[in-house]
């Protein structure tokens, strides 16, 4: 691989560490039985609505570019998806069911956004029975997750988000 991609280094890419406070949205993850074109992640009841300036103008059939790692593990292919609302929150779950494996089940997700900041923080859940841990992905698997997630976000707002951050049990990973 021509790029080497660890924790460190993602972590190191970019990413803002630091509380957000502005807006949380907490989802459980889509299913991993299949890679659906259309995904519509279950919304907590008790979820505030999305911020406006988080969110993109609707179209009668709205798409997100999802951003996946390609089959070298050094570029990423873009794809659209068609999601009920054009949403960060949306976004978000749609490059997760990119991910979603049999072996590396996400059993959740939180959208904290700061738009003041520029910054998204991403909190990831496992079962907790998952069969593996954040630790146990390997360098392709971290440049998928972590990469096709920041890239999916960076590229839903440009003007609007510009780092990612990760976290699991309020510890900050993967970037």
């Amino acid at each position: 691989m021509r790029y080497a991609i660890s924790l460190l280094g993602l972590l190191s890419s970019g990413l803002l560490l630091g509380a957000c406070s502005e807006r949380v949205m907490d989802v459980a993850a889509p299913s991993s039985t299949s890679a659906p074109r259309a995904i519509t992640p279950p919304v907590s009841p008790s979820a505030p609505a999305p911020t406006p300036s988080l969110r993109l103008q609707s179209t009668a059939e709205p798409t997100l570019s999802v951003y996946r790692a390609a089959a070298d593990c050094e570029t990423f292919e873009v794809e659209r998806v068609a999601v009920p609302e054009a949403t960060l929150e949306h976004a978000v779950g749609a490059a997760i069911a990119q991910f979603q494996t049999a072996d590396f089940p996400l059993a959740g997700y939180r959208v904290q956004a700061q738009p003041e900041r520029q910054s998204v923080t991403i909190e990831l859940r496992l079962p907790p029975d998952a069969p593996r841990t954040f630790d146990s992905l390997s360098l392709c698997e971290q440049f998928a997750l972590f990469g096709g997630l920041r890239q999916t976000i960076i590229h839903f707002a440009p003007d609007q988000i510009q780092t990612v951050e990760f976290k699991v049990q309020d510890r900050a990973i993967g970037g």
